[in-house]
């Protein structure tokens, strides 16, 4: 972070002259009959000429972020050359999406730094290839081996920045710390400039995030921003969005007055929600149903394909998908993962792409064609049960960067001011909010009594102050979310050569070996090493036997497959192990077997912070007389007991803080879980709470007997 705002600060790197940007800005667009607007064209002079290393623009939503970054191409481009504007985003669906509004060369973050970290290995192969082009005779195989130099330049060519270039990050909100420190470190190493783009008021990366907004707050008001919206059909809605931007109170009275928000208890506002989204698409309107969490989504996008069975509209049977879900002919659904082997046309399947299915087999397979009336593509059985989801409802997190043409969104008090903002603000044509006026946080225990009902105001009220977005680390103490992610980015690191070594001896064959490499799933893959190696397993000894028990010739991603049968594996054989897992405040799977000293030194630091603070936020608990320390019963009075329950205790502190669990459950609802990861530690933590009660009850039977 501290490098980030560093080159924020710096003004020595590339730039356009103000008398190029002030002939340019005023032109109409490179093919569209229209300039940039006022606020659009003077954000676009102030980025090109700050001489700034790394940039930023702030644009709310609906204020024609794609016009402007169309416009700073032009400019760009009129100095530095056709093909000096790169452009990446956070997932590739995204990196797509700005591709088709630039016309510009795109891809998503990992992968272009995937791609990056191997020109290393790039050189030594073309160092290589000309030394044994020299000692080539016969022209026909100099004339191969010249071919294979060309590729070989070309391939570094394409992932190397080069001077003056400039880099677009779009929805750089949702790009972790460390992607961008790493990005923006390569740019100022070949003196390019970084450009990102994003709203510091919508939603954060899930990873190590808080950097944009910390780097718009180091400009001190000076940041470029877009002030004129222009998404809405309405005035008085562009108005009200940015009051709600803000956190104004007042935009409430004005939702009001325009009759957008609904309100009762749960199952009404869903049925209002649910009824308001199939009216606009039997109308014929692009309309999304929006859910803060993914319980409520599967539940919508359950209800959305029953309707659609009963209507004729949808196949009945179909086949079982990712979450528990069913699609058949005709249904809507999501990829969730890239996948560069499965091509639509000239296109890949990416994650969160939208399709229609066309047909279904026995085997579990299907056919989709894109939603918005492209190709077709066979998706493989083990894709379509891992990775496919019905695309009738959406997270906040999955409907930021869309824009339909009506919005319908689910609001409870535990609802963030992020997460209201964007769910508010995707429709054209209209946004409507359901809220929930009769919210029980914690239903398994409310023996049927009502909540006191509040009013719709009151409850958005509370929402507009509870403001979620992520603080960069220099900004916040450092919680157990930080810590962790800190830890895990450290241990991929420190453990990358061991695995990949382990993966390139384990019996792959040579593509299979680059497959793995290049897969979104070689993290996941080597994480359940680690996992399996904290649980005492030796996953060295077993990986080789794991890839040959199997052929991996029909895997559509051979890393996602082996990922899955290390986590068989390990489950199984963890199982009928009896000694202890060794994981840090009895949920991060300590790294093992790590040889660089600084690299150990760093995890050994955040290892040691993260124990403490566990401890820490126990203790705290069990002296505020918390209620999820209650439920686990009181605390023995046998030092040996004590310390043992508090062990526990703490366990379940460390995944609260980790997952942000603010109700009276000790570990929160299950239907609030929103990944694998959380799932896991949800299962450690939930062992931990049952293991503090039996030791407490233990204790008092022994006291009372």
């Amino acid at each position: 972070e501290a490098r980030l705002l560093d080159a924020g600060r710096q003004i020595s790197g590339p730039a356009i002259s103000m008398a190029t940007a002030a002939s340019v800005t005023p032109a109409n667009l490179p093919g569209r009959d229209h300039p940039l607007s006022l606020d659009q064209g003077r954000a676009v002079e102030q980025i090109a000429t700050s001489g700034r290393s790394l940039d930023v623009l702030v644009g709310p939503a609906g204020t024609g972020k794609s016009t402007t970054m169309a416009g700073l191409r032009a400019v760009w481009e009129t100095e530095h050359g056709a093909g000096s504007v790169l452009g990446l985003a956070p997932s590739a669906a995204s990196a797509e999406a700005l591709a088709a509004e630039l016309g510009i060369d795109t891809e998503n973050v990992a992968k272009w730094l995937f791609e990056h970290r191997q020109e290393a290995e790039r050189l030594r192969r073309l160092r290589d290839l000309r030394a044994e082009f020299r000692t080539v005779v016969s022209s026909r195989r100099r004339s191969l081996e010249h071919r294979g130099i060309t590729a070989a330049q070309d391939e570094i060519a394409r992932w190397r920045l080069r001077r003056g270039q400039l880099v677009i990050v779009e929805e750089a909100s949702l790009a972790g710390t460390f992607a961008l420190d790493e990005l923006v470190t390569a740019a100022r190493d070949a003196r390019a400039k970084v450009l990102l783009v994003g709203d510091q008021a919508q939603l954060s990366s899930i990873e190590a995030g808080g950097a944009f907004a910390a780097l718009v707050r180091d400009r001190d008001g000076s940041a470029p921003e877009l002030s004129d919206v222009r998404r809405f059909h309405h005035d008085w809605e562009k108005r009200a969005s940015v009051e709600l931007r803000e956190g104004s109170v007042e935009a409430i009275d004005v939702y009001g007055a325009h009759d957008r928000i609904r309100s009762g208890d749960w199952d009404q506002v869903l049925d209002a929600l649910y009824l308001a989204w199939r009216d606009d698409i039997e109308a014929g309107l692009r309309s999304l149903m929006i859910a803060g969490d993914l319980g409520t989504v599967s539940e919508l996008n359950a209800r959305a394909r029953t309707d659609r069975v009963a209507a004729g509209e949808v196949a009945e049977g179909g086949l079982s998908l990712a979450g528990g879900g069913t699609a058949g002919v005709g249904d809507a659904v999501l990829t969730r993962q890239n996948n560069r082997h499965l091509v639509s046309g000239r296109q890949w399947v990416r994650n969160g792409d939208r399709w229609i299915v066309a047909a279904t087999r026995h085997d579990g397979s299907m056919t989709v064609k894109r939603a918005n009336g492209g190709g077709y593509v066979d998706l493989p059985a083990d894709y379509v049960a891992e990775h496919v989801e019905l695309a009738y409802a959406s997270s906040a997190h999955r409907a930021q960067g869309r824009t339909v043409d009506t919005a319908h969104a689910v609001v409870t008090p535990t609802t963030t001011r992020e997460v209201l903002y964007v769910s508010g603000t995707r429709g054209r044509q209209g946004n409507w909010l359901y809220v929930d006026t009769c919210y029980d946080p914690d239903p398994a225990t409310s023996h049927d009594q009502a909540s006191e009902p509040v009013t719709a105001k009151e409850v958005l009220a509370g929402v507009l102050g509870n403001v979620g977005a992520d603080v960069a680390a220099h900004e916040e103490a450092e919680g157990m979310e930080r810590l962790s992610v800190e830890y895990l980015t450290l241990a991929t690191l420190a453990q990358e050569r061991r695995w990949d070594a382990l993966v390139a001896s384990s019996g792959l064959t040579g593509d299979d070996i680059n497959a793995v490499r290049s897969s979104e799933a070689r993290g996941p893959l080597f994480a359940a090493f680690r996992e399996a190696e904290a649980r005492g397993l030796d996953i060295e000894a077993t990986f080789p036997r794991l890839v040959a028990g199997r052929s991996l010739a029909d895997a559509a991603d051979v890393a996602a497959v082996l990922h899955g049968r290390v986590e068989r594996w390990a489950q199984a054989a963890g199982g009928r192990r009896r000694k202890p897992d060794n994981l840090i405040a009895g949920l991060i799977p300590r790294a093992q077997g790590v040889s660089d000293p600084e690299l150990a030194r760093a995890l050994a630091e955040r290892d040691l912070a993260m124990e403490g603070r566990a401890r820490t936020l126990a203790e705290q608990a069990i002296e505020s007389g918390h209620p999820w320390v209650q439920s686990l019963g009181p605390a023995p009075s046998d030092p040996g007991r004590r310390a043992r329950w508090l062990r526990n205790v703490s366990t379940v502190a460390a995944y609260r803080d980790r997952w942000h669990i603010t109700g009276e459950r000790s570990i929160g609802n299950r239907s609030d879980v929103g990944s694998t990861e959380q799932m896991s530690e949800r299962k450690r933590a939930q062992a931990a709470a049952e293991r503090a009660l039996a030791i407490s009850q233990d204790s008092t039977n022994r006291q009372t007997s």
